[in-house]
């Protein structure tokens, strides 16, 4: 099985990733495909690089490039439950559910909320100077280019929605709930 993890900025997309990986996920992250081009290209890791390099690649590859790269490793290792964390584009969706028992969650929180915890956190990617410039440089996430990023796209073909406004125990509960599913509906199809 392979859960795809996407989400709005700072909504708590690591969070469950780390639970997922103590559940025996084994991680991949497309946003650390796009780490390692930047260091290659002796460029700084910021949100604004990550979405440029991002984008070339989609364009010049194709838009389900960086999942065909995470489904190579999966593929090649015969890893029973991985985790595919960072999806941002339509296609890299498609890809993943046409080669694999798939199912997208999106992770999401009021803006007000995931602006305070990106504060908070202090990633090097996360550098905004105001509420303003949070919500500025996340809308560049929605492009209406087929090569870029498309959050909203990727919000509405999501299998689940999960609202991380309640704190860790309630988002970790939820990730159990979605996970005993995920697991009763693939034991049915058997």
């Amino acid at each position: 099985m392979i859960i795809g993890l996407s989400g709005s900025f700072a909504a708590g997309k690591d969070t469950v990733a780390r639970y997922l990986v103590k559940r025996g996920f084994v991680y991949h992250s497309l946003s650390d495909l796009l780490r390692q081009e930047l260091k290659a290209r002796g460029k700084p890791v910021t949100r604004e690089n990550l979405v440029e390099v991002g984008n070339e690649i989609r364009e010049k590859f194709g838009a389900d490039e960086l999942a065909r790269r995470v489904l190579e490793k999966i593929t090649q290792t015969g890893e029973k439950n991985s985790l595919c964390v960072s999806i941002r584009n339509p296609e890299e969706v498609e890809v993943l559910k046409k080669n694999s028992p798939f199912t997208l969650w999106f992770v999401d929180a009021p803006a007000q909320i995931r602006y305070k915890r990106a504060a908070k956190r202090s990633r090097t990617d996360d550098n905004f100077s105001s509420f303003s410039d949070f919500l500025k440089r996340e809308a560049m996430e929605n492009s209406a280019n087929p090569y870029h990023q498309q959050l909203k796209r990727i919000a509405e073909m999501a299998d689940a929605e999960i609202v991380n406004d309640k704190g860790i125990d309630a988002l970790l509960k939820t990730v159990d709930e979605l996970l005993t599913e995920r697991e009763h509906k693939l034991n049915e199809r058997l």
